[in-house]
């Protein structure tokens, strides 16, 4: 086992071995990440585990391959994201506790000779809409003066 040789004949068949076994990884590695599925897959991966986005992600892609994979990347990891923002759940607060058709609030908007106004259920309601009714006939800073009463 001391035998030179011999120690050099089992590191060269190891090193054979390993280059072989090296070649055949970053093939694999080339068909499965080096093309615009791959980036995608691995983008849109990224982002729905929210993982910043890797801008050297096709670091190990040789030539047009790599800039193929990292616009398949960029692709994924923004479909990602919409993704993820279309599953956030919505924060619209209903105020009005009461029945929604009761109209409380008045409110009036008077841009120069006329006089515009609503009614709401709520004032932020009444508000909206005489300053919606006043901006149909006039620019917005005309109509921010509103006067609502209960």
């Amino acid at each position: 086992m001391n035998n030179p040789i011999f120690l050099f004949q089992f590191a060269t068949i190891l090193g054979l071995f390993a280059s072989v076994g090296c070649a055949s990884m970053q093939q694999a590695y080339q068909e499965q990440v080096c093309n615009e599925n791959g980036g995608y897959e691995q983008g849109m991966n990224d982002a729905n585990t929210g993982k910043p986005m890797d801008q050297s992600f096709a670091r190990g892609c040789e030539g047009v391959t790599r800039d193929t994979a990292q616009l398949g990347y960029r692709k994924g990891y923004n479909a990602g994201l919409a993704h993820i923002q279309a599953q956030k759940p919505s924060t619209e607060i209903n105020v009005n506790f009461g029945n929604s058709s009761t109209k409380n609030f008045y409110c009036e908007v008077h841009a120069f000779t006329k006089t515009f106004s609503a009614w709401g259920g709520t004032e932020l309601e009444a508000r909206v809409k005489a300053k919606n009714n006043c901006t149909e006939h006039y620019n917005e800073m005309h109509c921010n003066e509103i006067e609502c009463k209960h």
